[in-house]
This record gives C-alpha cells, structure tokens and sequence, in this order.
C-alpha cells in the first residue's frame, strides 16, 4: 500500500493542540511591533536603541581574545558551576545550611519555572484555582 500526499498532510501528524491559530491576543501584541511610537515588553522585544552594542561588542572581542578555549561552547546540561556556586553559597549564609546539588535549579526565567512546578505537580485534569 503506497501512501500519497492526499492522504497524508502534514497537519494532521501535529498534536490537536498545535492545530489552532495564535489567536487575536499574540497576533494584536506582534502587531504593535511595527509602530515606531509604542515599545511593547509583552512579546519580549525591547526596544534595540537600548541594547548596548559597543559594551557587548568590546566584551566579546576581550573573551575571543582571551584564549579561553570554552567560551563559545553550549554550557553543561545542567547550567555552568559559578551560579550555582554563588547561589549554594548565597543560601549557605543565610541559612546556615549549604544545599545540595539536587536541590537547587537555576531556569532561564519566570515561565520556565512555572512551567516546570505545574509539571512537576500538577496531572491531567487538576484543578488550579
């Protein structure tokens, strides 16, 4: 039995849950982005004349200068050593009690972490109120 293209889109390989829209609210934010009098922080695309362009660009010439031969590597799975260091030692100060390496994660910001305390706790069908 052959399977033809008519038969098998693409689409229909997705979850059920991808096949929607953006819907108005992401497509009315994304929208904004082209207007030279708003800044809009909502999809997370600051305005460039804040970015410090001559900083970053004397940065990264000074670290590919410096020999160090994992600057430009991916980081551990894990995250890199100095911040967890820093927050073990942090947390150590504070509360008399350093913690172990399973106990600590550090995310790349606010919705990671939320996304991963609802599944670390939450199943299908829970009730959030």
């Amino acid at each position: 039995m052959s399977v033809t293209a008519a038969a098998r889109s693409w689409e229909a390989q997705f979850a059920e849950r991808t096949r929607g829209d953006v819907g108005d609210g992401i497509a009315s934010v994304l929208a904004l982005l082209g207007r030279p009098e708003v800044i809009s922080f909502a999809g997370g695309f600051p305005d460039p004349e804040t970015f410090p362009r001559a900083r970053i660009s004397g940065l990264v010439a000074e670290f590919a200068a410096s020999g160090e031969v994992n600057a430009f590597q991916y980081a551990p799975t894990r995250g890199l050593s100095g911040p967890f260091d820093a927050l073990a030692a942090r947390i150590e100060a504070q509360q008399g009690r350093r913690p172990t390496d399973d106990e600590l994660l550090i995310t790349s910001g606010g919705i990671e972490a939320l996304e991963l305390i609802g599944k670390s706790f939450l199943d299908a069908g829970d009730l959030v109120a």
